[in-house]
């Protein structure tokens, strides 16, 4: 006779799920990951299951890990290589070379 698994939250990644595994797993909670994509793939959501019985004390164990950012005003940078800028100068130094070789 198994376990039953209940669903406790999801990650955004596959190591962030493994980081609550481990928090989770340190307390004796029995957890389980399973990905979207599948356990070969180390992108995407990853579901976190718990065993039924310790759900409230996983979850209990999981409140103080999550933040709540509605009254402070989060600022998100783009990464350097994502801005429109470095995207500009890459297409303009291609077109100084290519303009370099015909010349």
């Amino acid at each position: 006779m198994g376990v039953r698994m209940v669903q406790l939250t999801t990650c955004g990644s596959r190591f962030e799920a493994q980081l609550l595994v481990v928090r989770l797993g340190a307390d004796g909670i029995m957890t389980e990951a399973r990905s979207w994509l599948g356990p070969s793939y180390p992108l995407g959501r990853v579901d976190v299951y718990v065993e039924e019985g310790a759900f409230r004390v996983a979850r209990q164990l999981l409140l103080p890990l999550e933040g709540d950012f509605s009254s402070e005003e989060v600022e998100y940078r783009r990464p350097w290589y994502r801005r429109r800028w470095v995207k500009i100068a890459g297409i303009m130094a291609l077109g100084a070379t290519a303009a370099a070789r015909v010349v």
